[in-house]
């Protein structure tokens, strides 16, 4: 019984390949894999009508901007919805493969280094989990789940930024003189937010669609880079459609976030199998 999503099944057939990338910051076309797994049923639909909005006033033009690119993404509340969320992150091929529980904050990456199947199982809420090495729990495990987490805050940003720039700890201001006549940009600032709140992004908002269609980010590390993003994909979620870009052309490489899926059922032991489960052997 496959995974259910809004156009693609990924139960019985997932996806995959390995390379090794550069992460930056930060908060699933390849080969197939068939496995033998049942799944657990899809959870209750969210119970859209009732849930509560959590975005802050629009007191600024740069947070009307950052709401027209919240909406260009979806939405609020079709963003809040999905249960799950698997894609794919690397440079120009998968390096890391994801799959997280949205509700309870269960979380899967996987990725491959030389010969070994690294898999870490951890939750983004308490940061606690186990890390494997081909099926055998690592003996640096600590180690790999916090890697494991920076992986998800980093890999994460990337997909969603469009969608998270009025979370909590998010600043945003406009560029003086930096407008044109077919985009605004924003700069987003951070406190407290991610592993790295010293960074800064600069955001060129399309007046007309509202989609983020390039960042230049400047790191506390003192890096910097300009990248475009491309390829938006629509897939459907619970609460209507989510829009999110599958790749970022940048200065010094081309960043993918692809094979998005937002399933609406996963494998059982999704969260606790440690056999690569996401990867393509």
């Amino acid at each position: 019984m496959p995974f259910e999503t809004g156009a693609r099944t990924l139960c019985s057939e997932t996806l995959y390949q390995q390379i090794r990338s550069e992460p930056v910051k930060s908060s699933l076309p390849l080969v197939l894999l068939v496995f033998a797994v049942a799944c657990q049923p899809p959870p209750p639909p969210p119970e859209v009508s009732t849930m509560e909005s959590m975005l802050p006033p629009m007191d600024t033009r740069a947070d009307s901007l950052a709401m027209r690119s919240l909406e260009a993404s979806g939405g609020e509340l079709a963003m809040r919805s999905l249960p799950y969320l698997h894609f794919t992150f690397g440079v120009n091929q998968p390096s890391r493969h994801h799959l997280w529980d949205r509700m309870t904050g269960d979380y899967r990456v996987e990725y491959q280094r030389a010969d070994t199947a690294f898999v870490v199982l951890f939750n983004t809420q308490t940061q606690e989990g186990v890390a494997y090495k081909d099926g055998v729990e690592a003996a640096n495990s600590a180690q790999l789940v916090e890697r494991g987490y920076s992986a998800f805050i980093n890999d994460s940003y990337w997909l969603l930024m469009p969608a998270k720039m009025l979370d909590p700890g998010v600043y945003r201001e406009m560029v003086p003189d930096s407008s044109s006549a077919t985009h605004e940009v924003v700069r987003l600032t951070f406190e407290n937010v991610g592993l790295t709140p010293g960074d800064a992004y600069y955001v060129w908002v399309n007046r007309e669609t509202g989609f983020a269609d390039r960042w230049h980010y400047v790191l506390q590390s003192g890096g910097q880079q300009w990248c475009n993003w491309k390829d938006y994909t629509e897939f459907e979620g619970p609460a209507g459609p989510v829009r999110l870009s599958e790749t970022k052309e940048c200065s010094r490489f081309v960043m993918q976030t692809d094979v998005v899926e937002a399933p609406a059922s996963v494998p059982d032991g999704a969260f606790t199998d440690p056999a690569p489960m996401l990867m393509g052997a």
